[in-house]
């Protein structure tokens, strides 16, 4: 069947994710936010787990970070 998918658990749980991609990189956020090209208010709303990004930002993110994209997302947050 059809199981519910947690949304503030998957937001969490990137957030956590994103946070820990920031701080093993050498990068500002204000450095993350001109090479990816996302705002200083979006960043905050994903490292806050407020907001999550679309995959383009996600994928953007991971390659400014130097970070594999399943740093970010993993398949198992998603309990199918």
């Amino acid at each position: 069947g059809v199981r519910f998918i947690d949304d503030e658990l998957i937001m969490r749980r990137f957030a956590w994710r994103l946070r820990s991609a920031i701080n093993a990189s050498s990068l500002s956020r204000a450095e993350i936010c001109e090479l990816t090209g996302i705002s200083n208010g979006s960043l905050s709303g994903y490292i806050s787990g407020r907001t999550v990004p679309n995959l383009l930002f996600v994928y953007k993110l991971a390659i400014v970070l130097d970070c594999p994209l399943e740093d970010l997302i993993m398949i198992g947050d998603i309990d199918l």
